[in-house]
């Protein structure tokens, strides 16, 4: 692909940075694999909406958003508003409103709004306007729920402390933002009703071995709880952090998700499971899963894309879930039997980052795999797996800065 004029090629490399994130209080400190995003293009958009303009009234037509922040690294030294939430329509055009940054920034979209947070404050997208409520917290969040009760929850990765880790939980209320801390780093939370979990290597208080290698993982019920502290349900030797659920499927009382239940390393095959934890026993349970897909693999090797599920994963007894590659694949809950459903478009894999919602008739997909093609977003027939409707973003991945990085998506409900 040439430049504008017929130069050479533009390419623009962003740094990426794994889902999974270590940090410690005053010294960000973070593990994963570094990830390349090359983006390409040129596009005359000066008739476009796009990332620099004024926010929104409202959300209008948009029917998709997307999360846009720098790197926790890389907040520090930025000034302003570097972030962004993406609001884009059924015909491609996009505007965006400007937030203070939130690394891995996730979004939450129900009949009242679209929600969402940066450091400084928290945001209501709705018919009526912006709303801001303001809300200081710390710079990368790991879940977001809104409740029936109009209530929004964010739980937000502080770090190590010196008595374990730290998790920051917010509620979001009525125009007011309290703020408290509980133990622990949840990388797989899910909503229960309107009850959050989650579940997190054991730390702190919760510490078996005092090695992070060997330490059991635990089950909590975080809000609704005596002194808003975390309760844990249950431990469990067997479950491993092979994981990244920020919105784990919950159904009849019991949370579900795909993980890795191998040791972790380098050249160690994957071992993917069914996870179950029960939020009334805190029982935790495994199915080892039962590969009839026809794929070679469901999931990588090399600790890189991860298996994608949501609330809207599981319908007839079975979650559909976005493995390795290009698959939708679905897993029976009582045998772990899984099979093939169809392909997407988008790929999962070291080096892209395509990303899928589950709403009950469709798998939307928002694509990037970082080979100089336009982001799109595509929607498949839950059933049949036939696109149904394509919205192609002309222009984002050449205006889209060095610094921003597409994290949360969500669908119109």
């Amino acid at each position: 692909m040439q430049g504008c004029n017929g130069d050479e090629p533009l390419v623009e490399v962003v740094a990426l940075e794994d889902d999974r994130m270590i940090r410690v209080r005053a010294l960000t400190m973070t593990l994963g694999t570094a990830l390349a995003l090359a983006v390409t293009g040129c596009v005359d958009d000066s008739s476009k909406p796009g990332l620099e303009a004024a926010t929104p009234d409202n959300l209008g037509q948009a029917e998709y958003a997307v999360y846009l922040s720098p790197q926790s690294t890389d907040l520090e030294d930025l000034e302003g508003k570097p972030g962004r939430v993406l609001l884009a329509e059924d015909d491609g055009q996009y505007t965006a409103v400007e937030t203070s940054g939130m690394d891995l920034g996730l979004l939450s979209w129900n009949e009242a709004g679209l929600f969402f947070s940066d450091m400084k404050a928290d945001y209501k997208l709705g018919t009526s306007g912006l709303e801001t409520v303001p809300s200081p917290k710390t710079d990368n969040q790991v879940a977001a729920f809104s409740l029936g009760n109009g209530s929004v929850i964010g739980i937000y990765n502080d770090g190590f402390s010196e008595e374990g880790y730290v998790s920051q939980i917010v509620t979001t209320s009525n125009g007011k933002a309290s703020k408290r801390e509980v133990e622990g780093n949840y990388f797989i939370a899910s909503q229960c009703a309107d009850t959050i979990y989650g579940a997190s290597r054991a730390t702190g208080r919760y510490s078996r071995t005092d090695d992070p290698d060997t330490e059991p993982m635990f089950f909590a019920q975080l809000t609704g709880t005596k002194n808003d502290a975390e309760h844990v349900l249950g431990i469990s030797k067997t479950a491993k952090e092979g994981a990244v659920v920020p919105d784990a499927p919950c159904v009849d009382g019991t949370v579900y998700y795909v993980s890795n239940a191998s040791e972790s390393g380098l050249g160690i095959q994957a071992k993917p499971v069914l996870s179950t934890w029960d939020t009334e026993t805190g029982k935790y349970r495994q199915i080892a899963l039962k590969n009839d897909s026809g794929k070679k693999s469901l999931m990588s090797d090399d600790g890189t894309s991860l298996p994608q599920m949501d609330s809207g994963s599981i319908r007839d007894g079975a979650m559909e879930w976005y493995g390795a590659g290009t698959a939708i694949l679905s897993t029976d809950l009582k045998t772990g039997e899984t099979t093939h459903r169809f392909d997407v478009e988008g790929q999962n894999n070291d080096a892209a980052s395509s990303q899928v919602v589950f709403t009950p008739t469709e798998v939307v997909q928002l694509v990037d795999n970082n080979d100089g093609t336009e982001f799109r977003i595509i929607s498949y027939d839950r059933s049949t797996g036939k696109e149904k409707s394509r919205v192609v973003l002309v222009g984002l991945a050449d205006e889209l800065p060095n610094e921003l990085i597409p994290r949360g998506f969500a669908v119109r409900p």
